[in-house]
């Protein structure tokens, strides 16, 4: 009886130590799934600290983690997006590139959209998806009550 209880107590201060969670990556995206940003990033954070770059699994946890990123810096979500796609095999595709789109505009952070929206246009030229976002981000613009948006837009030739 007192070795079954004394297991109890190791595995019940184990999970404590772990946070309850025994895979960073699942808990990241629970955290991620139920609007907790700075939860998830923690996580994938972790997660990644694990791993090597172009490791299996690596371009998604990174990708994962720049969308938890929108929800407590958005500005330094894309530039970290944007510095990902850029790196020779990185493996970021075009539906990475709408994944992190749409967080953008869940988060209501359409300026901060358009950096990445902009480096995906160029990555994969005349790409309807892309296109379509990039029409959002216009009738975003169009509304008027965000005048860095259309300032940035313009700047890039957009408008």
């Amino acid at each position: 009886m007192r070795t079954s209880f004394g297991l109890a107590l190791v595995f019940s201060l184990t999970l404590c130590a772990c946070g309850g969670a025994g895979d960073p990556v699942e808990a990241g995206y629970d955290a991620l799934r139920d609007g907790k940003s700075a939860e998830a990033l923690e996580f994938f954070d972790k997660a990644l600290s694990g791993m090597t770059e172009g490791a299996d699994g690596y371009k998604e946890v990174a990708v994962a983690r720049c969308e938890a990123m929108v929800g407590t810096d958005a500005a330094a979500a894309a530039q970290e997006f944007i510095t990902l796609s850029s790196k020779d095999g990185s493996g970021v595709d075009m539906s990475d590139f709408g994944l992190l789109i749409s967080a953008f505009y869940s988060n209501k952070s359409f300026l901060e959209a358009v950096p990445v929206l902009d480096a995906g246009l160029k990555k994969f030229p005349g790409n309807e998806t892309l296109e379509t976002h990039k029409k959002t981000i216009i009738a975003e613009a169009a509304k008027g009550d965000n005048p860095a948006l259309q300032d940035t837009l313009k700047g890039l030739g957009y408008l």
